[in-house]
């Protein structure tokens, strides 16, 4: 995945009001690492939490 096959999915969660990171709840790295979490801001949150509790997150390196 290119960080252009993402940029216009991750502008339109976040510009209706979603939240976007990665894995590991941060967004500084997020269009080149390619690990996205994407949601409103009920959900968003407890499926970031929900990867890195299943140990997922940490078949991957930032």
């Amino acid at each position: 995945m290119k960080p252009w096959d993402i940029a216009a999915g991750l502008l339109l969660v976040r510009e209706a009001g979603g939240r976007v990171c990665d894995f590991r709840g941060g967004g500084d790295k997020l269009l080149m690492s390619g690990q996205i979490v994407a949601g409103n801001l009920k959900i968003s949150d407890s499926l970031q939490k929900a990867i890195v509790s299943s140990n997922y997150a940490a078949a991957f390196s930032v």
